[in-house]
C-alpha cells in the first residue's frame, strides 16, 4: 500500500506492507523476470516492510542530492527521521550496500541491524573495469544490446537459462527507451567513488553479508573484506548466483535473512 505522511506542508509517498519490526529495503534499479513480489510477500509477514524509492523522495520532499553514495545515505536519513519510527532493519542489495554501511557509520542510532547482499568495498582495478564498460556500453550499444550485456554481468547463466522467456520480454521492453547514458555514468561513478573500508571499524550493529563465488560484478573478495572489517557479522558465501543473489538464491536467502532480521530485530 501507499502510505504519506507531511514534513513542512509537502507530502512524502512511500510503499509500507505488513506490520511488525520496521525493515528498510534499498534495492537495485536492475530487474529480473520474477520480480519482487514473493519476497515482499514473505517478509511482509513478519515486519513493516518499508520500500524506498529514492527518486520519489528527491523529488517529494528532501531536495536534490548530488548523487554520491554518502548523499544518498543523508537522504535515507532523512527519510527515517521524517518517518519517526526508531532503528530499522536494514535490507540492501547491490548498491544499497553502500548506502547502507554509509548510513550505519553516520547514523548508527536508526539501523538497528542489517543485511548487505551483494556488496562492494571500493573501486579497485576489477570493479573499475567491469563499470566503466557498462559506461561506455550504455553510450555505444542500442537499448537491446545494453539490456543483453547487463543480463549476462549480473545474473548468472543457468538462471538466465531457466528464464529465458523472461529476460527477452526484459530486453523487448529496453527496446521502447534508450537507456539515459548520462544517468548511467552518475551512478555508476559513485559506485567506484565511494570507499567503505574507513567505515568498517565504526560499524557496531549485527550484520549479514551474502556474496557469490560467479559474481562478475562486485565478487566474492568484497564481501569477505567487509565480514572481516566488521566487529559483528556473519558471512554467507554461495558457490553460484551471479551478482543478483536476492534473485538467483531467493529460496535459500530468504530464510537466513528473515532469521537475522528477526534475532537482531530491537525490543
Amino acid at each position: 500500500m501507499i502510505s504519506t505522511i507531511k514534513k513542512n506542508g509537502e507530502t512524502l509517498r512511500y510503499q509500507s506492507l505488513g506490520d511488525g519490526p520496521p525493515l528498510l529495503l534499498l534495492l537495485p534499479q536492475s530487474t529480473a523476470p520474477l520480480g519482487y513480489e514473493t519476497l515482499l510477500d514473505q517478509l511482509s509477514k513478519y515486519h513493516q516492510v518499508i520500500l524506498y524509492d529514492p527518486r520519489a523522495v528527491a523529488d517529494n520532499v528532501m531536495g536534490p542530492r548530488s548523487g554520491s553514495i554518502d548523499s544518498q545515505a543523508d537522504a535515507v536519513a532523512d527519510f527515517l527521521q521524517v518517518l519517526d519510527i526508531g532503528p530499522v532493519g536494514v535490507l540492501g542489495y547491490s548498491t544499497g550496500c553502500g548506502v547502507s554501511l554509509s548510513l550505519a557509520a553516520t547514523c548508527p542510532e536508526l539501523v538497528a541491524n542489517m543485511v548487505l547482499i551483494s556488496p562492494w568495498t571500493h573501486g579497485d582495478d576489477h570493479l573499475q573495469g567491469v563499470q566503466n564498460l557498462r559506461i561506455n556500453a550504455a553510450q555505444e550499444l542500442s537499448a537491446e544490446h545494453y539490456a543483453c550485456l547487463n543480463a549476462s554481468l549480473l545474473f548468472s547463466p543457468e538462471y538466465r537459462r531457466a528464464n529465458q522467456e523472461g529476460f527477452a520480454k526484459l530486453v523487448k521492453l529496453a527496446t521502447t527507451q534508450r537507456p539515459d547514458a548520462g544517468l548511467i555514468k552518475r551512478r555508476l561513478e559513485a559506485i567506484l567513488a565511494f570507499d567503505a573500508r574507513p567505515l568498517l571499524s565504526s560499524i557496531k550493529c549485527n550484520t549479514l553479508v551474502a556474496c557469490a563465488v560467479d559474481d562478475q560484478l562486485m565478487p566474492c573478495w568484497f564481501g569477505r573484506e567487509i565480514h572481516a572489517g566488521l566487529s559483528l557479522s556473519e558471512l554467507i558465501e554461495f558457490s553460484s548466483g551471479g551478482h543478483m543473489l536476492l534473485d538467483t538464491r531467493r529460496d535459500e536467502i530468504t530464510p537466513r535473512l528473515l532469521e537475522h532480521f528477526s534475532a537482531f530485530s530491537r525490543e
